[in-house]
């Protein structure tokens, strides 16, 4: 899950004084309605834009880039392992290594941090990993036991557990729990019913995002955004798709869900930032953004991001991988070498580019 780091207690203790969620009313989104079209440009959103190639080593060969963390001193950046570079991009070291041992991990598929730690989440043995930032590993936490994802807030653990695989279809399962500091259950967050019997879980991942003082949390193929406080969910943001709505209680396999799709849209991210929503979906044909304003509460289709600072392709997607006011955007190096054009536009600052080199890290900060 994203980096979830910076989250004041005041949320937590509002919920613990009161006793219930939020009842103030969600904002509501209507994809159906025709909507005026906007193109961003990158110079109207960004204060500056900055290339860190990451060092290439024989312990730092980097894939597929699943996710960067930032903190203050460092990066984080895992695909099958999570390396440790500084702000420069040097590499520092790995944190773990795949095993059966004290500290060791069968499959990473999350990872998170806060002022002190880094937590591994291991599904594969549904326990979490504690490291020190100087590579010392502390302590293995239980987790659930079907969990897929987990984070760290303050109030504690908050793991995800799909109800599209537990086999407990047409009755309410536990769908977030918050665990404390060891690892025992406090509550159940949220439950979900699924009457979904042979569908594969793992297509849309549950997106987790932080802005300012709230967890904002959306589950897979739905249709709310959601903020988590201790004391379960408050839904933010309901999305209305109309007719283009794929139902996950109508789809009950994988090639039904497929046919949908040709018509229909699935919400893939989302972003906060500056008082707007961005909103990226899309279905087998062509991917969407629009950009809600919640003080206007205006809706608009982006149907354009024109990249004037520099000539090197930015995808929309992009824009809703926002966090801490920043866009951190990895480019694999194969990307300047698989067109003799690309070649010119190896940023300046970067010396000596080599194809099978570590990705490169935009960092474009946000107005």
């Amino acid at each position: 899950m994203k980096t979830l780091k910076k989250i004041c207690f005041s949320l937590l203790i509002i919920g613990i004084l009161t006793g219930c969620s939020d009842s103030r009313k969600a904002y509501d989104i209507d994809l159906v309605q025709e909507l005026s079209a906007v193109t961003l440009k990158a110079s109207d959103m960004l204060t500056n834009m900055q290339y860190i190639p990451l060092e290439t080593t024989d312990t730092a060969l980097i894939s597929y880039v699943k996710e960067v963390i930032s903190t203050k001193d460092y990066f984080l950046v895992r695909d099958e392992h999570l390396y440790m570079f500084d702000k420069q991009g040097k590499f520092l070291h790995k944190i773990s290594n795949k095993g059966q041992g004290p500290g060791e991990y069968n499959q990473l598929v999350d990872c998170d941090v806060d002022d002190k730690y880094i937590y591994l989440f291991d599904n594969m043995r549904s326990q979490i990993l504690v490291y020190s930032f100087d590579n010392k590993y502390l302590k293995s936490i239980k987790a659930p036991r079907g969990a897929t994802y987990t984070l760290k807030s303050p109030a504690g653990f908050i793991c995800y557990k799909d109800p599209l695989i537990r086999g407990e279809y047409g009755k309410p399962v536990a769908e977030l729990i918050l665990l404390d500091e060891t690892g025992e259950q406090q509550k159940v967050l949220h439950y979900r019913t699924v009457n979904m019997k042979s569908f594969s879980p793992f297509i849309h991942e549950p997106k987790f995002k932080v802005y300012g003082d709230k967890i904002y949390y959306y589950p897979p193929l739905q249709d709310t955004i959601f903020s988590i406080d201790e004391n379960g969910v408050i839904p933010e943001f309901i999305i209305n798709r109309g007719q283009y709505a794929v139902n996950p209680e109508d789809v009950d396999d994988l090639a039904k869900y497929r046919d949908a799709l040709a018509n229909g849209v699935v919400i893939y991210d989302f972003a906060i930032h500056n008082n707007r929503l961005f909103l990226y979906y899309g279905n087998k044909k062509k991917p969407f953004m629009v950009m809600y304003d919640l003080s206007t509460k205006e809706l608009k289709q982006v149907d354009k991001f024109e990249n004037d600072l520099d000539d090197i392709g930015f995808s929309l997607g992009y824009l809703a991988e926002i966090k801490d006011n920043r866009i951190i955007n990895p480019i694999s190096t194969v990307y300047f070498f698989d067109k003799e054009e690309n070649k010119n536009k190896i940023p300046k600052s970067i010396k000596n580019l080599q194809e099978d080199d570590n990705p490169i890290l935009r960092i474009l900060d946000l107005k």
